[in-house]
């Protein structure tokens, strides 16, 4: 899912011009679940939602949907595309080893070759 939109925000949007962004960010729910959103910024406007969907698109949507039963949003803003993913706590694992500390927030800057 998230290599879908980096791979559409290069070709298509945020990521596709040098005044773009994504920002990515990350929390933990009460129960377990984590919820995902990615927001798109600076990038050329959308004019419309896409009337086709491809595989990628497919991927996007319904992966966390119906293979985890979680949930997935994605908005076709003017501004830029927004989405939000919650994975259920079922999908998440903790690892026994003490991990450097997360980073909650990141932002990916365009163009991408």
């Amino acid at each position: 899912m998230i290599h879908e939109l980096v791979t559409n925000a290069a070709k298509y949007g945020a990521l596709s011009v040098g005044s773009g962004a994504v920002q990515v960010a990350t929390t933990q729910a009460p129960d377990g679940s984590y919820e995902i959103t990615w927001s798109e910024s600076g990038g050329p406007p959308i004019t419309a939602e896409p009337t086709r969907r491809g595989f990628g698109s497919t991927i996007i949507e319904r992966s966390i949907p119906y293979d985890l039963k979680g949930e997935a949003e994605v908005t076709f803003a003017p501004t830029g595309l927004t989405a939000r993913f919650v994975v259920p706590a079922n999908f998440i694992s903790t690892p026994t080893s003490k991990p450097s500390p997360p980073r909650s927030r990141g932002t990916l800057r365009g163009p991408c070759e």
